[in-house]
């Protein structure tokens, strides 16, 4: 889904319904960015006082200030960046974040590649080069390793990420010594069934890091 059709499912909420279209716009939007936050408060303010006085209007005075709400609400979904949108917003867990899936072997993805439909998974992409990738601090890695040997050798390609880029790293295999020596930095999922509650956890902490951020900023 992209950012036109975020935006077309925003505004059909608030036509089915203003103030369920807030709470969606709420949840959609990244209400860290300070700037946008206020501009969104203002428009909620706004709705709030005119709830408050449309008791007292005619049907047709009710109308008219829903519409102008309604327009206000358009405007704003409107001017919204992709960058000014959460990484997780409200319809389907749909996960905007970039993921970079790395591993060595192309067969080892096979069971992967089935829990990561694109449609909830835009932003993520494969890599099985077994090059060292230079990528943004944004980007969490997500390592694959194939080798089920219970003592694992040491992997360079895994320490290049673990202790050179700037990237999360969620590790995916046998145990590794490698991740326990980054706690920090490393997060590990022991099963196919946890990868997506990991990856849950790893975003959301990450969030609420640049939440903390952008709060002493």
């Amino acid at each position: 889904m992209n950012i036109d059709q975020i935006k077309q499912k925003l505004e059909d909420e608030v036509v089915d319904n203003v103030g369920v279209g807030f709470q969606k716009i709420e949840q959609a939007i990244d209400l860290t960015n300070s700037g946008l936050r206020k501009r969104f408060k203002g428009l909620k303010a706004t709705f709030n006082r005119m709830l408050d006085r449309q008791l007292g209007l005619t049907e047709g005075e009710q109308e008219a200030n829903m519409s102008k709400m309604t327009s206000s609400l358009f405007e704003f979904i409107s001017s919204l960046s992709e960058e000014e949108l959460a990484e997780i917003p409200f319809f389907g867990q749909i996960i905007y974040k970039t993921i970079k899936v790395v591993c060595k072997e192309e067969e080892a993805l096979n069971a992967i590649r089935s829990i990561f439909p694109t449609y909830f998974f835009p932003n993520l992409s494969y890599d099985t080069t077994g090059k060292a990738l230079k990528l943004s601090e944004k980007v969490i890695v997500f390592y694959i390793n194939p080798n089920k040997e219970k003592e694992q050798p040491f992997d360079p390609l895994l320490n290049y990420y673990l202790k050179e880029s700037p990237c999360k790293v969620l590790y995916y295999g046998a145990y590794s010594k490698q991740i326990t020596e980054v706690p920090e930095k490393a997060y590990a999922a022991n099963s196919l069934f946890s990868i997506h509650a990991r990856l849950q956890e790893m975003i959301q902490f990450l969030e609420y890091q640049k939440a903390y951020k952008s709060q002493q900023s």
